[in-house]
């Protein structure tokens, strides 16, 4: 402990000695005699005339009677002595000083309740304590739990008698409240119950006390046809004494129920809430609650759907936005206006499971040499989805086979699914598959739902596509080798001056194709220039300058094709690779390489 660099007082003067001897009983003057040896600064004194609510605490301060003004004298005090420790617990103070003694009475305490207290004397920062000390308040008499009357099926009034000297009320004044815990589990009323006090924002509550120490109040949302357990409070400063335990039994009212589940799907169920003729009543709603655990239901951690018609004695309900294969909990309700409060009837829970996610179908639509395309069929389910095949060589390894998916999740309830890469005559095994998302943000989704596994065989490859490539002239276009691509022609007479390398592709397709292949020039721009036609079909005509790859995609019928390539150079000039060229061409997505080139 930090002591300040003061000349400690140590006599007592018989003023000083008069003054704690009038602070109490005589108990003080003999603390005080304890402690006159002790030079300490801060000196922890007894505590004294002590009622339920409030005690007196007397304690010393070895320090300059001339500097006491820049010192803190005062008290910190709690129901947890660790508490103490650095400055902690509450705090009370004092200015006056007499003599090394000052005074300080605590008040707004619990009464029976044990609360330790030192002394501290603070200073530019520095705080000196005493020691620890401790002392008990006064209890206080316990209420009388009284017999409830005028039980219905939502409320009781409550009784109860408070058994306060006139001294005690006088003292206690507006610290003391009067009122009940109520609960349905006796073994545990504090924990689970509810705190009944005049203008309790729990619910309507209406108090009144009576001349002879009675006192009333009327409890309201109760449950019909329910035992309650209840128990008298005399609260003080927040402490609590209770009374003896009683119980009452809420009136009779029929319930509301739900019938038999219906139109049950993965994500949505119809329920229709059965009550009685509620036409006495003035009714704000009628529904359900759910969740997926039973004590979600107790915790307030559920779901509530309204039905849309409060008439008569069925009101559906329908629910949506569930999850598939999941066992829910559901509570009928009915909310009433009784007494000008709003009570809210529960009936017996109930549980339905949602239907499980069913099996998707998929059938081949197109099978080649080389690549197959299946499509995929789901049922309407109310969630983003992804689908998807999973093919093997082997039946019994389906489970380990490949999966190939469509571009992401969607909406929609099929999806064409394009295998490519496969062997010729070989015969496959494939399940069509799908998997719902449970969750967007977080990417959480379900499990895979299968379908049956069905087969298909690929075609023989066809003829492998050739090319005969003639030339006109000096100059033409002969195969490039380039890791870029997987085939390439380019021109060949770069750096020739009035100077045209043409060529003529000639090749013969068996069916409807397609003709696939890239295309740039890197030459002189404005002079020297590419031209291409599939056919009579002009691609490009006198480009010239160094272009980036160009795709292009042609549609042919089946018959014989020609692809003109022709780059012409003027009488002077060369700029960048001066010539052109085509890459990857393709017949049908069959990518030739320059061996195909005859």
């Amino acid at each position: 402990m930090k002591h300040f660099q003061l000349t400690k007082w140590i006599l007592l003067s018989i003023f000083s000695a008069s003054i704690f001897c009038s602070c109490g009983d005589d108990s003080d003057a003999g603390a005080i005699d304890e402690y006159a040896t002790d030079t300490s600064i801060a000196v922890t004194g007894s505590s004294s005339a002590i009622t339920p609510v409030s005690a007196e605490i007397v304690c010393k301060a070895n320090i300059s009677q001339g500097g006491s003004a820049s010192f803190e004298l005062g008290v910190l005090y709690s129901t947890k002595s660790e508490e103490l420790d650095e400055f902690g617990g509450y705090r009370a103070t004092t200015k006056n000083l007499v003599g090394n003694a000052y005074k300080i009475t605590l008040s707004s305490l619990r009464p029976n309740t044990t609360y330790y207290y030192r002394s501290y004397v603070a200073s530019a920062g520095i705080n000196n304590y005493g020691k620890i000390k401790s002392f008990t308040t006064q209890s206080i008499a316990s209420p009388i739990t009284l017999q409830a009357d005028t039980i219905t099926a939502f409320s009781a009034y409550l009784h109860g008698k408070r058994e306060l000297t006139t001294d005690y009320m006088y003292e206690l004044g507006t610290s003391c409240s009067d009122g009940f815990v109520v609960s349905e589990r006796k073994d545990s009323m504090e924990r689970y119950g509810m705190f009944v006090f005049p203008n309790s924002s729990y619910s309507y509550y209406n108090y009144k006390a009576f001349s002879n120490g009675d006192y009333r109040i009327i409890v309201n949302n109760l449950q019909p046809q329910r035992v309650y357990y209840y128990k008298a409070i005399t609260s003080v400063n927040g402490g609590y004494t209770y009374g003896a335990v009683k119980s009452f039994t809420t009136g009779e009212f029929e319930k509301p129920s739900v019938s038999t589940p219906t139109d049950i799907t993965i994500s949505s169920v119809n329920l229709m809430v059965i009550t009685i003729d509620l036409s006495a009543y003035t009714v704000k709603t009628i529904g359900v609650d759910y969740a997926t655990d039973a004590r979600y239901l107790e915790n307030g951690s559920y779901n509530s759907k309204n039905s849309n018609t409060n008439n008569g004695t069925q009101h559906p309900v329908s629910l949506s936005g569930l999850y598939p294969n999941t066992t829910y909990y559901v509570r009928p309700f009915v909310s009433l206006n009784v007494g000008n409060q709003i009570q809210k009837v529960y009936g017996e829970t109930v549980t339905f499971m949602t239907a499980d996610f069913p099996a998707p179908t998929s059938s081949v639509t197109e099978v080649t040499h080389n690549k197959v395309s299946i499509t995929v069929n789901t049922p309407q389910v109310s969630m983003y989805k992804r689908m998807g095949v999973q093919y093997s060589l082997k039946k019994d390894d389906i489970g380990n086979g490949q999966i190939v998916y469509n571009s992401g999740y969607t909406s929609e309830t099929s999806a064409s699914i394009i295998i490519s890469g496969l062997s010729e005559q070989t015969t496959y095994y494939y399940r069509p598959l799908y998997y719902a998302l449970k969750d967007y943000y977080n990417n959480e989704r379900y499990d895979y739902v299968y379908g049956d596994v069905k087969t298909f065989v690929t075609t023989e490859a066809p003829p492998r596509q050739t090319m005969t490539i003639t030339t006109a002239g000096s100059y033409g276009w002969t195969t490039y080798n380039t890791t870029s691509y997987s085939n390439c022609l380019k021109s060949n007479n770069e750096g020739m001056s009035n100077s045209t390398a043409r060529s003529i592709l000639s090749f013969t397709v068996n069916n409807t194709s397609s003709l696939t292949f890239g295309y740039r020039v890197s030459s002189e721009s404005g002079y020297d220039k590419m031209t291409i036609k599939v056919d009579n079909d002009i691609i490009c005509n006198e480009i010239s300058g160094n272009k980036s790859v160009t795709s292009i995609n042609v549609p042919l019928e089946k018959g014989d094709h020609t692809i003109t390539l022709a780059y012409m150079k003027n009488n002077s000039g060369n700029s960048y690779n001066d010539c052109g060229y085509i890459y990857n061409i393709a017949v049908n997505g069959e990518m030739m390489s320059n061996s195909d080139f005859k």
